[in-house]
């Protein structure tokens, strides 16, 4: 199929490859192409190996579950991604993110520096009486449940 087809398939919904991704960032392209380097678009961000599942399938089940970024490196980090001119931030890893200790003032920092943030979540903590509430999950562009 090809096409219009497809897209009668797909119903509205919004599928990408890495080369329709290229027509999102034509600015980027027009860098490559002018022999330049341009910046990356986003970052994923690891802020915590910890996870509050025990997955038997679980491919970081070996790591160091008392790792995890401590708040001023995180933010460092975050400053600097967008002194290079990322544009997004998914926050991802071989933790659950949102059982990190300061998982919501990572978020509110990372909104204020005018990001668009991801997640990649097990979704245990999001909801009404979950640790992530409604405010602050409105800060995120998409979540992906993984």
């Amino acid at each position: 199929m090809h096409g219009k087809n497809i897209m009668d398939k797909v119903q509205g919904r919004s599928y990408t490859s890495n080369t329709t991704k290229l027509l999102k960032h034509l600015d980027k392209l027009s860098v490559i192409q002018d022999g330049g380097n341009p910046s990356p678009v986003m970052a994923h961000v690891s802020i915590v190996n910890a996870c509050n599942l025990t997955c038997s399938f679980c491919c970081f089940a070996n790591r160091d579950l008392t790792e995890r970024m401590p708040l001023e490196k995180v933010k460092q980090a975050l400053d600097s991604f967008k002194k290079i001119g990322i544009t997004g931030i998914e926050f991802t890893g071989g933790g659950e993110p949102t059982i990190h200790p300061d998982f919501e003032e990572i978020v509110r920092y990372t909104h204020s520096l005018g990001f668009k943030i991801g997640i990649c979540t097990n979704g245990v903590q999001i909801g009404k009486k979950r640790k992530i509430k409604q405010d602050l999950i409105k800060l995120f562009s998409w979540v992906r449940l993984g």
